[in-house]
């Protein structure tokens, strides 16, 4: 097996995961390069998602991103129905200045969010 090759595959494990770096895309341009369908940004003053409530369709990668200079953080608060991959233990991610996190929705339902760092900053993702 070549070392190309499972990169390809551990980075395919690491996307379908969600994941959370400074700069995935090499270009320093956020979710730009992600391939992601819909983007998140925060705000730092005050702090907030800049699409607090969203819908989107199952399959979806969503991608939050961070151009301010305060950390935030994208933390799993409920699912409903209960899915064990949307929990603060399961997906707690931080999001520093210039970072993005990714995550894929396969599967439908309304996803809570917050940053556990601003306890006012909260989002929903509704997944029909």
């Amino acid at each position: 097996m070549s070392a190309r090759f499972t990169t390809a595959v551990a980075m395919a494990g690491v996307l379908a995961a969600g994941w959370s770096c400074g700069n995935p895309s090499g270009q320093g341009n956020g979710c730009q390069s992600t391939g992601a369908d819909v983007v998140i940004s925060t705000k730092d003053n005050p702090p907030a998602y800049d699409k607090p409530s969203l819908t989107i369709t199952r399959g979806q990668t969503v991608c939050w991103q961070n151009p301010g200079s305060v950390a935030h953080t994208v933390t799993a608060t409920s699912a409903s129905p209960a899915d064990t991959a949307w929990t603060a233990s399961a997906f707690d991610r931080t999001l520093n200045p210039n970072a993005v996190v990714i995550h894929t929705f396969g599967t439908s339902g309304q996803y809570l969010y917050h940053c556990s760092f601003h306890a006012a900053m909260t989002g929903t993702i509704n997944v029909p």
